[in-house]
């Protein structure tokens, strides 16, 4: 009796044991496979790699579709910005290079009249009284003005010249307080008078509504050919001599027109200046 109960105890084994003689199982059957697969042939390991891979490309594209638009949305904007802030500091360029080249213009002709007439007296350089902004187009086929908001109290007033981008714009008429009316160069009662360079043949610039004014009264053999510059010429103190205006085109039949340089589509600020006042006769002479 004791032989048969020591016997059956013998037949169960702990669980360490079971768990040694599994692992050891185990351990065979990974040998047995690495056996298998070493003799395999390669081409079924590639074709199993070929096919994991081709079904988890799209799988992983999908999910980068997110991500990649959100980097080419934030690269997008990041270059908007960066336009935006060149184009201004490009506009502010070409603004004051303008300037500069406007006032050149006017020394170059205003040194050829004083050439012309050493008893002249010459004119100081012309100050920029205010700087205003464009804030409404009255234009329409009967009238071409706009609205500025500077007015007395900003120093603007009547007759001044409005200097765009490009060159004259036009006129002040009508200022108010804290506003003002710009009569644009091509409007039906605009009327300048003006030197066609280089000839310095004079004439007055008339507008009628449309994008080129004409130029009227000129010398009765005029040396004028398209594509001569047109300025101010300062008569009777109206405008600033040498304010640069535009350039002459043929309207055929011996009449000419002036192609303004000034771009009416971005025209947002204007230069306001004054012509200096004229000297009496015998200023400045002494007894």
């Amino acid at each position: 009796m004791t032989r048969l109960r020591r016997a059956s105890l013998a037949g169960i084994l702990p669980p360490r044991a079971w768990l040694e003689r599994a692992s050891f199982g185990g351990f065979v059957g990974v040998a047995l496979l690495l056996v298998i697969f070493s003799r395999a042939e390669l081409s079924v390991v590639e074709r199993l790699v070929h096919g994991v891979r081709d079904t988890l490309t799209p799988v992983m594209g999908v999910v980068a579709r997110p991500t990649d638009a959100l980097h080419d949305g934030l690269g997008w904007a990041g270059r908007q910005f960066a336009l935006a802030d060149e184009n201004q500091r490009l506009r502010a360029q070409v603004d004051q290079l303008l300037a500069w080249q406007s006032e050149a213009i006017r020394l170059e002709v205003e040194n050829a009249s004083l050439r012309e007439v050493l008893s002249a007296q010459r004119q100081r350089p012309v100050p920029i009284v205010s700087t205003a902004r464009v804030v409404a187009d009255s234009r329409s086929p009967f009238v071409h003005t706009r609205l500025l908001d500077r007015g007395i109290n900003g120093g603007v007033r009547d007759g001044m010249a409005a200097i765009g981008a490009g060159g004259l714009a036009g006129r002040v008429i009508d200022a108010g307080q804290r506003s003002a009316r710009l009569l644009l160069v091509t409007d039906l009662n605009s009327k300048i008078p003006v030197l066609v360079l280089p000839s310095r043949d004079p004439a007055i610039l008339t507008g009628d509504n449309g994008p080129s004014p004409r130029l009227d009264f000129l010398p009765l053999t005029p040396r004028v050919t398209a594509g001569d510059r047109v300025v101010t010429s300062g008569a009777a103190g109206i405008l600033p001599i040498g304010l640069s205006i535009g350039h002459v085109v043929d309207a055929g039949d011996g009449a000419f027109r002036v192609r303004p340089t000034v771009d009416w589509s971005d025209l947002q600020h204007v230069r306001l200046i004054q012509a200096q006042p004229l000297a009496e006769p015998g200023a400045g002479r002494t007894r």
